[in-house]
């Protein structure tokens, strides 16, 4: 996780931002779920979840998306 002043101090190329949770509720819908999910719509979320790196969770990254976790 970072501070709002890690975050704003982080350099992007032109055209390109951080997502915000609007961009990832967009995600979710567009693929069928809404967020926060907390537990349900569990086969939709695999689809946009790395198959590898996860403890207790094998997603299938059937999306592309290939989510990642993170804040452990």
């Amino acid at each position: 996780y970072y501070t709002k002043a890690e975050v704003e101090s982080i350099e992007l190329p032109d055209g390109w931002r951080l997502p915000t949770m609007g961009d990832y509720e967009k995600l979710a819908e567009n693929l069928g779920f809404n967020l926060p999910s907390y537990g349900t719509h569990t086969e939709q979320i695999k689809t946009i979840t790395s198959s590898t790196r996860w403890h207790n969770a094998n997603g299938s990254n059937t999306s592309g998306f290939n989510a990642y976790p993170a804040g452990y």
